[in-house]
């Protein structure tokens, strides 16, 4: 049956039942009208496309509708994505990384600037930097985890290094850390290990800690601990409004929250 068809019975029914006086007749006003409603699909043009982008950085004009729009666009949104990523602000090159992972494999051309993300001196930015490298199908925590096996000593540090800059995001590369390079004849390399292990770990801790829903604190953790503090801050802090977006707010748990998620219509 086609989407037509089913309408047009849809409509047949709760007309017989209006006739009935099963519904009245402001319920079927209703369902006519959204049986007649059109699926609205988002404008692509270059003109719709940056003002998606500059909306998404106004604070004021924030909706969630202009981030599902930009991912609806596809390929076609990537060039004013890539373009956007020169922003100074951090929260809106998190927004549109974010976007860029979203779209997923047609967001291929953003790899090498995405790849720049990754020595970002926001860790945030970092951490989203390798979440959409791993959607778009370029996943970087893998190439330094076999990095970390090289017989050059500089490559294996700056790759254990490197690990513990992309927090929750290098969690699978626990087991190589402590197996590998924690066990490195080089110190320098060990040293860059267990500090790895400890940015991984504490990410983990807080990412796993905190229930955006329900915490007050974080009860898991020492009080005198910095991930104790780090969790209180946060969640005393207000989330910033690009936690609204469920791909940012989801992953960075830390700098969001509390944070009332929306639906893909932005609601």
């Amino acid at each position: 049956m086609t989407q037509k068809q089913w309408k047009s019975r849809t409509a047949s029914v709760i007309i017989a039942l209006a006739a009935l006086g099963a519904i009245n007749l402001p319920q079927l006003a209703d369902t006519k009208a959204i049986a007649q409603t059109p699926s609205v699909e988002p404008l692509c043009n270059e003109t719709d496309i940056k003002q998606y982008i500059q909306q998404l950085n106004e604070f004021e004009k924030f909706e969630n509708v202009n981030f599902n729009a930009l991912v609806a666009c596809n390929s076609k949104a990537v060039p004013a994505l890539i373009k956007a990523l020169e922003n100074q602000d951090e929260d809106f090159r998190i927004i549109t990384i974010a976007a860029l992972g979203e779209i997923g494999t047609k967001a291929a051309p953003a790899v090498p600037l995405l790849t720049k993300s990754l020595e970002d001196t926001s860790k945030d930015v970092r951490v989203m930097a390798v979440h959409a490298l791993k959607q778009i199908g370029q996943n970087p925590v893998r190439p330094l985890v076999q990095a970390l096996k090289s017989k050059n000593l500089i490559i294996r540090y700056r790759a254990a290094k490197a690990l513990g800059q992309f927090g929750i995001e290098a969690r699978h590369a626990v087991p190589a850390l402590l197996k590998t390079a924690l066990k490195d004849t080089s110190a320098k390399v060990s040293y860059a290990a267990v500090n790895a292990l400890r940015e991984i770990n504490a990410a983990i801790i807080i990412y796993e800690s905190i229930d955006i829903f329900e915490l007050d604190l974080c009860t898991t953790c020492s009080d005198s601990s910095h991930i104790s503090r780090t969790v209180k801050k946060r969640l005393s802090a207000n989330s910033p409004v690009m936690c609204r977006i469920p791909a940012i707010g989801d992953l960075l748990r830390w700098k969001c929250p509390r944070v009332q998620r929306v639906n893909n219509n932005g609601r």
